[in-house]
């Protein structure tokens, strides 16, 4: 993905900064078309590698005195009110962007620039450098959504926003975390700031990361608990508040003079955003990936018929998917399950048509799809840390099954190690269970579903108005009960979007959100018998009968029934090479995948899971090029 590189020295040694950051850009420019900027005094290196698309100037900008220098990823909106207050204290605009508006922020307020840092509303990352004292700052937004990877050297910081780029460095000592790799197979991701990568980290949400006078300092200037309740309000004023505050997110990414587009499923939240474009004004074009027939091209189609907007389809399949393994785990670091990128021939489509995505990711948090029903209802925090570990080890690696997936000499190593890790990472983020999705966010939003956004702006910008701050802080001011089972979404979405919510239906339920409570029980049952079917004819080894036209991909048959990805699946996962690693126990691994291909168990998510492992060791243990 675009991003940010540097080098810096603590003191004098052979370090060559040029080379190794030439290198280090050069790793993450993916396209020949990315524009490159590095800037290189006597003892740092700061790199730059970008789409051309947001922010396109060259970096680094310079303040009028020549002593303070930025690069910047990302962007930030509305901040109009902020910049006019700093031409009237004499600060000078010459190129009017982003990263010139935050240097002089920072020029300006400078030990309190921390507060006024925390109201700026976007996804970014950057890095803010004094030529005279030698002082970095490295800044990323909120959310932590803009990755930035670090590394303590001894006699120099690497930092990145890929671990591939800090690898460039040849005398890194490469090595597998254990403890993330427990994480990985138990919870389908890393958890907080870890990585597979013994001895690199990702720096935390919300930080500032000051490097000066050989001192490293992390400090958090804002946390979720600084949104307030609210106090008394009647359901129909926060619906109405809620769906001008959608409206107005969306129109903020709205902005520039690039073609801008979203892509388009049968579900409830990339038509949030849909519909709350004035199309009049901003002629976007919709794609949707799928498998032909499947129920959110019909969905998709029917919304953009309904709303006026060019509509373009790509069809998925296995071939697709299994051409973008490997890139998918070079992309990510190895941090992303192979089964869960759908497939890099719908970014080249879309790139075709759009620059820009406006991205409906981790809108679960408005659905309430993170409020555990029993958490809701619990208050004591050791009650809380099983519920959730239940919740997230399912379908992985349990504390049943982990003695004998893993070798002995490595069970002996992380035995429980999951489990304490996710307890010790609560801890550090929440205090009481009804802060639940909070955790969630930290965790599963950043470290699982970004990765998808992040193999996507390889080719595209993303932008994420779920994560707009006003429209944030309103949502998680209101009680928990409002947002449990998408009640008030759905009230939001039916009042301001009656046309394509009220008669088109959800591709989760198959029918329109404002169905009746009946209607939607008899629905669930009837698909869920059918699913219960499908199970017990799979387990007689029978081949299920009722087709889902729910889901999009269907990873489970695509192992089974392509005979390339098949074999690619047991040549890589059971090769010498991988066994030789003595992570895994082999049998147990062999019989996963034989029940898999067998049809008597669906184990996509952990074939998934050894396969993007195996390949990650390979490229980024090992060194093997793409």
């Amino acid at each position: 993905m675009p991003g940010l590189t540097g080098i810096l020295k603590k003191q004098e040694n052979a370090l060559n900064i040029e080379d190794l950051l030439a290198r280090m850009c050069k790793v993450i420019k993916y396209e020949d078309w990315y524009k490159i900027d590095t800037f290189l005094d006597e003892s740092i290196g700061l790199g730059r590698a970008s789409l051309g698309t947001l922010n396109p100037e060259s970096q680094p900008m310079f303040n009028e005195d020549k002593n303070l220098c930025i690069m910047m990823e990302g962007e930030i909106y509305g901040y109009k009110d902020l910049k006019e207050e700093l031409i009237l204290k004499g600060h000078r605009f010459l190129v009017n962007n982003d990263p010139e508006f935050i240097l002089h922020l920072y020029e300006e307020y400078g030990k309190e620039f921390e507060n006024k840092l925390k109201d700026l509303n976007g996804i970014f990352l950057f890095m803010i450098y004094n030529l005279k004292n030698h002082k970095l700052i490295i800044c990323n937004d909120r959310y932590g959504f803009e990755p930035l990877y670090w590394c303590d050297r001894g006699n120099y910081l690497l930092f990145a926003s890929e671990i591939k780029a800090i690898l460039q460095d040849k005398s890194f000592i490469r090595a597998v975390g254990l403890e993330a790799m427990a994480e990985f197979f138990s919870f389908g991701y890393v958890l907080g700031d870890k990585t597979l990568i013994e001895g690199i980290k990702l720096l935390p949400p919300a930080s500032i990361f000051t490097y000066y006078n050989n001192r490293i300092e992390i400090k958090q200037y804002w946390n979720w608990n600084q949104i307030e309740k609210t106090g008394t309000m009647d359901e129909d004023e926060i619906v109405e508040k809620l769906g001008k505050l959608w409206i107005q997110a969306v129109e903020r990414r709205m902005h520039g003079k690039k073609r801008i587009g979203l892509t388009l499923s049968g579900g409830l939240d990339s038509r949030a955003i849909v519909s709350a474009i004035d199309t009049k004004y901003y002629p976007v074009k919709a794609i949707t990936w799928g498998i032909r027939g499947c129920d959110d091209y019909k969905i998709a189609k029917k919304v953009c018929e309904r709303l006026g907007i060019k509509h373009h389809f790509v069809e998925m399949n296995a071939k697709k998917w299994f051409s973008g393994i490997e890139k998918t785990v070079y992309v990510t670091d190895g941090h992303y399950n192979v089964i869960h990128q759908h497939s890099w021939q719908v970014l080249n489509e879309a790139k075709k048509y759009i620059d820009v995505n406006i991205s409906g990711v981790l809108a679960e948090m408005v659905k309430g799809d993170f409020l555990i029903k029993d958490v809701l209802a619990n208050t004591k925090m050791n009650e809380y840390y099983d519920i959730v570990f239940k919740s997230m080890n399912r379908g992985n690696i349990n504390t049943k099954s982990e003695e004998n997936f893993y070798s002995k000499n490595v069970f002996n190593l992380i035995k429980n190690v999951s489990k304490k890790s996710l307890r010790k990472n609560i801890k550090e983020t929440i205090s009481d269970p009804q802060y639940n999705d909070y955790f969630f966010i930290n965790n599963q939003g950043r470290r699982f579903a970004l990765m998808g956004s992040i193999c996507a702006q390889t080719k595209l910008e993303n932008r994420t108005p779920f994560f707009d701050n006003d429209f944030l802080e309103f949502l998680y001011s209101m009680p928990n009960k409002l947002r449990f089972n998408s009640y008030i979404y759905d009230k939001m979405l039916l009042k301001f979007f009656p046309g394509v919510y009220e008669d088109i239906p959800w591709q989760r339920t198959g029918l329109p959100i404002g169905s009746h409570k009946i209607t939607q029980k008899v629905r669930h049952y009837y698909v869920g018998g059918k699913s219960r079917l499908n199970r017990l004819l799979r387990r007689m080894g029978l081949p299920p009968i009722f087709k889902d036209n729910r889901d999009f991909a269907d990873y489970n048959n695509w192992m089974r029934n392509n005979k390339e990805l098949r074999q690619y699946i047991y040549d890589i996962i059971l090769s010498k090479r991988a066994l030789r690693r003595d992570y895994f126990n082999a049998n147990f691994v062999k019989g996963i995948i034989d029940k898999h291909m067998s049809s008597k168990e669906n184990n996509s998510q952990i074939i998934g899971l050894l396969l993007t492992f195996e390949l990650f060791n390979r490229m980024f243990i090992d060194g093997d090029k793409l």
